[in-house]
């Protein structure tokens, strides 16, 4: 049966970026329908929350993510400009933001041409593999656009002409995407499940189950719920049996070990310490 997963995406957070190598991999190995659904950053989603967050947090994101980058060999570097428009210092954040608008609203125009994960890929690469200094400048966004087979100019207009049908869109992700229990960007969902909570997150461990914080919780894998490539009975009993014989083989070891560290336990013992035989009973 194939799955449906949603992936709420921002086009601020750098794990979102981050993860879609990932996913990328995910679809190809697994039985999934992948649904991209954009939603606006922290900055715009939740007023005031970077100045309620911990001072750390924005420098812990930059260090952690190129981390991740490094690790991935993933090509990163932070947008210039800035997505969203705020004072680094200050925290502020402005009212007016062009930038993250536009880019999340042409995000669910292809949502709604149910190619949004190929145009986010494309225009996610202009912002965030560092080749490009001036994003939003020239014809960055139409030429990365007209690669993966679609018209900027023409999406542009259409959002130009009919925002509210947009934000709808982005609001109803918004909405799939508190209920589905999590805050951050990058968040995957199965059957309605908050699956992966990876922001400062651990897209990088996306199909092996692992999780990173913020919050350290994770209820599935993507492992879990998807059909293998290989599902007959015949390799899952093989498989079973494998892990058995490697469980019983690493229980004996340590029953092993045990015993061989208490034998050199009672050597080192002072002799004190060590049990004594009775001495023989003399005659009365």
């Amino acid at each position: 049966m194939t799955l449906s997963v949603d992936l709420f995406f921002s086009f601020r957070s750098p794990y979102s970026y981050l993860a879609l190598p990932k996913t990328r991999q995910m679809i190809a190995d697994y039985d999934v329908t992948l649904n991209l659904r954009p939603v606006y950053p922290l900055a715009v989603r939740v007023p005031g929350f970077f100045k309620r967050a911990n001072p750390q947090f924005a420098r812990y994101v930059v260090l952690d993510s190129s981390r991740v980058a490094k690790h991935e060999n993933i090509p990163f570097r932070f947008p210039r400009p800035d997505p969203i428009v705020q004072d680094m210092t200050t925290l502020d954040v402005a009212e007016n933001q062009p930038y993250i608008h536009r880019l999340t609203r042409l995000g669910a125009a292809a949502q709604i041409d149910d190619r949004s994960l190929q145009f986010t890929e494309a225009i996610s690469r202009v912002l965030w593999d560092g080749t490009v200094k001036g994003w939003n400048e020239g014809d960055h966004l139409a030429n990365a656009a007209a690669a993966a087979g679609f018209d900027l100019a023409t999406m542009d207009a259409a959002v130009a002409a009919d925002p509210d049908r947009y934000e709808r869109v982005i609001a109803g992700n918004e909405a799939a995407h508190a209920a589905s229990g999590h805050l951050g960007g990058a968040d995957l969902r199965v059957r309605e499940r908050a699956v992966l909570w990876p922001g400062p997150h651990r897209h990088a461990d996306l199909a092996h189950g692992k999780q990173g914080s913020d919050p350290p919780q994770l209820m599935l894998t993507a492992r879990q719920c998807s059909r293998t490539k290989n599902p007959d009975p015949a390799t899952r009993k093989h498989k079973q049996e494998q892990a058995r014989t490697s469980k019983n083989k690493q229980e004996q070891a340590r029953t092993s070990k045990n015993k061989q560290e208490q034998a050199r336990t009672n050597e080192a013992t002072p002799w004190p310490m060590k049990p004594q035989p009775s001495p023989p009973m003399s005659p009365t």
